[in-house]
């Protein structure tokens, strides 16, 4: 077993993630369900940084969709109608569709003007 040259106690380490990145070359026992959970954080952390590396828009930029029924006072079903039509078109993110923030501002402009 490594000796604990590092400054941080091993009791200390928050995740096996942590644990593995300050004591490497460490062997221990791990129980399941600690494994499943530093393979979520990982599988998570990977996620991540894939939508920031290769989402050329800035995540702030969009929406979600409770907050558009919300802005147009609407619900989903209006906003099927809008993704069918063409009207309002989101970006499916995983299982989520998230709108873009100009696009809907832009088209609840449009709505309040002719009004």
């Amino acid at each position: 077993m490594e000796q604990n040259s590092q400054k941080q106690p091993i009791g200390q380490a928050s995740s096996l993630i942590e644990l593995a990145k300050l004591h490497p070359n460490l062997i221990i026992n791990v129980r399941l369900g600690d494994l499943i959970d530093a393979n979520k954080e990982l599988l998570d952390e990977a996620k991540r940084v894939l939508v920031e590396t290769l989402n050329p828009f800035n995540t702030n930029d969009y929406i979600t969709e409770k907050e558009v029924m919300k802005i147009f006072n609407r619900g989903t079903t209006t906003l099927y109608n809008w993704r069918v039509t063409g009207y309002l078109i989101p970006v499916k993110v995983g299982k989520s569709n998230l709108y873009l923030k100009s696009e809907v501002e832009q088209k609840f402009k449009e709505r309040h003007v002719k009004r």
